[in-house]
């Protein structure tokens, strides 16, 4: 067995991943209190449904490195968001 480092881009994403992982969580939490209807989770559903939209959440956005490493709940990457100045519509 091999053991790595987090990538810190896990811990800390790029301004698109911060957009598609708060988009990402938006359409999931939607799910809550569904049943499952089908092969996948209400969530996955939700989710394979809506990837356009969360494609069009990074679209226009820098790539920038971002050092800084921690992890972070949807309200926090929200929270950074807003700080940074990025928008996401979902």
């Amino acid at each position: 067995m091999t053991i790595r480092n987090v990538p810190y881009t896990a811990v800390m994403p790029k301004p698109r991943q911060l957009a598609v992982r708060i988009a990402f969580g938006r359409i999931a939490s939607q799910a809550k209190g569904r049943k499952k209807t089908g092969f996948l989770p209400p969530a996955a559903e939700l989710v394979a449904q809506s990837r356009g939209r969360i494609a069009q959440a990074a679209t226009g956005l820098p790539s920038q490195k971002d050092t800084r490493r921690n992890y972070h709940t949807l309200e926090e990457l929200e929270s950074l968001a807003r700080k940074e100045g990025i928008t996401v519509a979902v």
